[in-house]
């Protein structure tokens, strides 16, 4: 649905929040799914596949669009990471970035991917950097941006994030990243209430112009907020 609808605004890429909201808080029973992304081959063409990662793959290739989703995985070895994948607008994967600076509380369910900032190109030439959740607020208790720095230096031109719930402060991390680094941010975030956001946001610290659309009709069940498509333009295209 919102690969749909923000496709048919033109967008290039669809940002989806941390997979909290796709299975909740996670425990040792909850689920998580075998890594079934690889480089350059899409999820969607196995048509045996019931996963999260095939109908992503496969809702990136309806809609033409890229998606980058965040999707909790267990590894051959019985460990489990949280893990941004990004399939382009044939559902091909371009990127898979394990998350390395987990929250607190999230080690006793998940390990943490080892130090690998990780960046991805799309058609128009743009290229994004990853960010998971905390990862955006790490910096600012330890002092350590390595990991932006080296997003930066593979020439991101803009940050991804994919976030869950921040205490309603996305937004001004969202602008103090983009200032600090020169780049625009898109954060989307798992939060149901009010105060829920999302940040598409300049690298001048000033907000995108953008349409919202809310999301109606079919939702996933016991799913009780009310989504939106955020649409704007972060870099001009010549």
């Amino acid at each position: 649905m919102a690969a749909g609808v923000a496709a048919s605004q033109g967008a290039e890429l669809l940002v989806l929040p941390e997979g909290y909201g796709l299975v909740g808080k996670p425990t040792d029973t909850s689920y998580y799914e075998p890594l079934a992304s690889v480089i350059r081959t899409a999820p969607c063409d196995d048509t045996q596949a019931a996963s999260v990662q095939h109908a992503l793959s496969c809702a990136a290739r309806a809609h033409r669009i890229a998606v980058a989703a965040n999707v909790f995985v267990s590894l051959p070895n019985g460990t489990h990471r949280i893990v941004e994948i990004v399939y382009d607008a044939t559902g091909a994967t371009l990127a898979v970035y394990s998350k390395h600076h987990l929250f607190p509380a999230e080690p006793p369910h998940f390990a943490p991917g080892p130090f690998n900032p990780t960046t991805f190109a799309l058609a128009s030439g743009t290229r994004y950097g990853i960010i998971i959740c905390y990862e955006g607020f790490y910096p600012d208790l330890t002092g350590d941006w390595a990991q932006m720095t080296a997003l930066k230096s593979d020439n991101a031109s803009a940050f991804v994030w994919s976030v869950g719930d921040t205490v309603d402060t996305l937004h001004d991390q969202a602008k103090k990243i983009a200032l600090k680094f020169s780049v625009p941010v898109i954060g989307t975030e798992d939060k149901e209430g009010p105060n829920a956001d999302v940040a598409i946001v300049l690298a001048s610290g000033a907000d995108a112009s953008h349409n919202d659309t809310v999301l109606t009709g079919l939702l996933p069940a016991g799913y009780t907020a009310s989504p939106i498509v955020r649409v704007g333009t972060i870099l001009s295209v010549s």
